[in-house]
């Protein structure tokens, strides 16, 4: 009989340190992205997005963190709920509090 390649979740329940054989393909994505094959956002953002990352951007990220409506475990904002180091590096783009911390840049 053969393996079934399928059979992630009993082999991994038998050994919980079990991890599945990779090509060398699926080896540079989990170099790049990491062991659970997700991309971190931020690299996401600058890689895909091609959003810079400017002194401007940074500065605004910083007053974002500053904030008491920054939740910093999402890095998203209470106010309008975006991903924060997304928007901050958005130039149309200006800062939901009334007034806003931060402003458009273009």
């Amino acid at each position: 009989m053969t393996e079934d390649p399928y059979d992630c979740c009993n082999k991994r329940a038998k050994d919980p340190n079990w991890k599945p054989s990779l090509s060398e393909d699926q080896k540079k994505i989990v170099e790049e992205y990491g062991d659970d094959g997700i991309p971190h956002p931020e690299r996401y953002v600058h890689h895909y997005l091609n959003l810079g990352h400017t002194k401007e951007s940074a500065a605004r990220y910083e007053i974002c963190k500053s904030c008491p409506n920054f939740i910093d475990l999402t890095k998203q904002c209470k106010l309008c709920w975006c991903f924060m180091f997304i928007k901050c590096r958005i130039p149309s783009m200006e800062c939901p509090d009334n007034p806003p911390r931060w402003g458009k840049s273009v």
